[in-house]
């Protein structure tokens, strides 16, 4: 399954540029739905997608679910 009211379109860039500073490689998307795809080494490629409808939100997998909370917890703690 996955979340599709988690990350918000704006927050975007910033979940990308926490990934970098966490250790992780940004990749080029494939497909018009990837809007992020992301490796570390030692776990599988994290992707998130959008939707044709989406509005506001992206699509984020089941998996990834703890990852992106903590970076929505700690972009929170920063403000």
């Amino acid at each position: 399954m996955a979340i599709r009211e988690l990350l918000h379109k704006s927050k975007l860039p910033k979940f990308a540029e926490w990934l970098t500073e966490q250790g992780w490689t940004i990749q080029a998307v494939k497909g018009r739905y990837e809007v992020l795809r992301a490796k570390k080494p030692g776990r599988d490629t994290l992707i998130i997608w959008t939707r044709l409808y989406a509005k506001e939100h992206y699509t984020v997998p089941d998996k990834w679910r703890p990852l992106v909370r903590q970076f929505i917890r700690e972009e929170k703690s920063h403000e």
